[in-house]
């Protein structure tokens, strides 16, 4: 140790260096007790957004997607309530509601259509039942973005796609909804236009916005395309601004291994689109009950585990439930895809097998 030779030095000189001595050692100890005072480093958390799953969800612990189109709030004059995907004690599997169906007009305003062709000013106080509802599954940590389905043409004029683009900027920021579900189907917009919406969209709403596609599964193989514009080409121009692709292997095309490999040998990236399926046995012109898709599931997840999900069209009386528990097709769902355990469905397996039996 270091001792100091003081002579021939006063005492004034002694004391200050022992005073500041004495100072740094103060300092250097407090230093080394400073961990041990303050307690354990914090850890990290992951960021979370206004859609991070509730307590009770497992869709947070995976990257894939349930999926769940809500386009008929309204069917036989009834209320179809889609709170009941997220109310009660069961785990909540569905990761996205695509809530509608939404159309641009040509008079700069927007309309919902409910189902059975009901249509309503999207404010309207009759539907302000369906708006607390979806506030709700929000609430659950579920996304909810706005199906919109028509009027996509009107925004191809330079002049007016600000005019019309405003009515839709409006309600998606009123009703605060965390992304869009755009479904192009017979509506003459161009890439170009395509490409300029969803850069929009981007720039105006932020990165953690949710922008997805919902192209016919034909269209992403290279065959029937109801968009009239490239799939590909959009991917390449703005897929970094497109989460994915909810394609539809119903109506134009089967949900079979053969369809999906169609895509996926198109160029596509099964992480790039979920399974689109007409869960309502009212769609459906495939393969049911839905004890005849579990093993074409098996079949797609087993050759291709990087599919990014399933998508079910639509909720009001989807199978295995029915118009009584329609909530039970996000668990089937997620069953097929590994992420619900083996027996989630062990309580509704009668209606796997019966229901849609006979509405082929």
């Amino acid at each position: 140790m270091f001792h100091p030779d003081f002579r021939g030095l006063s005492s004034e000189v002694i004391k200050m260096y022992q005073r500041t001595t004495w100072l740094k050692g103060l300092l250097m100890l407090s230093m080394a007790m400073a961990p041990a005072l303050a307690g354990p480093a914090p850890t990290s958390s992951a960021t979370t957004s206004t859609s991070s799953s509730s307590p009770s969800s497992t869709a947070s612990n995976s990257t894939k997607r349930i999926v769940q189109y809500y386009g008929s709030p309204l069917e036989a004059k009834n209320h179809v309530h889609i709170a009941q995907l997220v109310n009660g004690t069961r785990p909540i599997y569905v990761t996205n509601v695509l809530f509608g169906t939404f159309t641009i007009l040509d008079n700069n305003t927007m309309k919902i259509t409910t189902g059975e062709d009901s249509v309503w000013k999207p404010d309207d106080p009759a539907l302000d039942w369906a708006w607390s509802e979806m506030c709700q599954v929000q609430q659950a940590g579920v996304a909810v973005s706005m199906f919109l389905r028509s009027g996509f043409h009107l925004l191809n004029n330079e002049t007016t796609f600000d005019a019309r683009y405003a009515p839709l900027h409006g309600l998606l920021t009123r009703r605060k909804f965390d992304g869009i579900d755009l479904d192009i189907e017979d509506d003459a917009i161009t890439l170009n236009t395509m490409v300029k919406l969803i850069r929009r969209l981007r720039a105006d709403f932020g990165a953690d916005f949710v922008i997805t596609l919902a192209p016919v599964a034909t269209a992403l193989a290279g065959g029937k395309n109801l968009s009239q514009f490239s799939y590909t080409a959009l991917e390449k121009q703005v897929g970094d601004d497109i989460a994915w692709y909810n394609a539809q292997f119903y109506g134009t095309g089967d949900l079979t291994i053969d369809a999906f490999d169609a895509v996926v040998s198109n160029g596509w990236d099964p992480a790039r689109f979920t399974i689109g399926m007409a869960s309502s046995p009212d769609f459906q012109t495939g393969m049911f009950p839905l004890s005849d898709l579990h093993a074409v599931f098996a079949n797609i997840t087993a050759k291709h585990p990087r599919v990014r999900g399933m998508a079910g069209f639509d909720y009001y009386d989807q199978c295995p439930g029915g118009w009584a528990a329609p909530w039970q097709w996000p668990i089937w769902a997620a069953a097929q895809l590994g992420i619900a355990p083996a027996n989630a469905t062990q309580s509704f397996q009668h209606s796997i097998k019966s229901c849609g039996a006979n509405r082929v």
